[in-house]
């Protein structure tokens, strides 16, 4: 990948409290809105890690066959 731009990856240090973006008004993630509402970042990073559980375990359950149960 060449420049920034669509697709392109860049790896930030994200603040204790997590990371928050209303993608509609900012799109370019400049304003972290995690202090401002911790409850919903808390919740959201719940739900991401038990989605990510999930796909771990399809991943894993599919490399073994199917053998694993989750």
């Amino acid at each position: 990948m060449g420049g920034d731009g669509v697709d392109a990856w860049k790896r930030v240090q994200v603040a204790a409290g997590g990371a928050l973006f209303y993608l509609p008004e900012d799109p370019a993630e400049q304003t972290n809105l995690a202090n401002r509402y911790p409850e919903k970042a808390k919740e959201l990073h719940r739900l991401l890690k038990v989605e990510l559980n999930g796909v771990a375990m399809s991943d894993a359950a599919n490399s073994a066959g199917g053998a694993i149960k989750h």
